[in-house]
């Protein structure tokens, strides 16, 4: 009877190693064979500019994510998802009018400038290239 035992769980535990083994043994990278990175790590320049198909593909993507969730957009519609928490504390969530937006664009010496936004102010997208062309 304790042979059976022992082996009952021995067996099951030797297949988990095996498949941890064998899991662990593909090299996985954490950047993906698509990623291309658009931003120097040492310097903070921009290594090119991002093509037109990029930019359309990244703000698809942006956009896709952000149907998913349900932010509220004023203070209003933000109150019923006022919570009181056990210790007193409350939490609700931020509407989207009190974000603060960030922005960033290269200038003529190749510099990435960042400006800051408040609320729905956003910024207006200068697109690259010479409209005299």
């Amino acid at each position: 009877m304790r042979k059976t035992s022992i082996a009952g769980c021995a067996l099951p535990g030797l297949l988990l190693g095996v498949c941890f083994a064998a899991t662990a043994a593909q090299p996985q990278d954490s950047r993906s064979a698509t990623h291309k990175p658009a931003i120097d790590a040492k310097t903070g320049r921009l290594l090119r500019p991002l093509t037109l198909h990029e930019r359309q593909d990244m703000a698809a993507k942006v956009a896709s994510r952000q149907r998913l969730v349900k932010q509220p957009r004023t203070v209003a519609e933000a109150k019923p998802t006022l919570v009181q928490q056990a210790d007193g504390s409350a939490a609700m969530q931020v509407p989207t009018e009190l974000w603060s937006h960030l922005a960033a664009q290269t200038d003529a010496q190749g510099r990435v400038q960042v400006r800051e936004f408040e609320g729905n102010d956003l910024p207006v997208v200068q697109q690259e290239g010479s409209t005299h062309e």
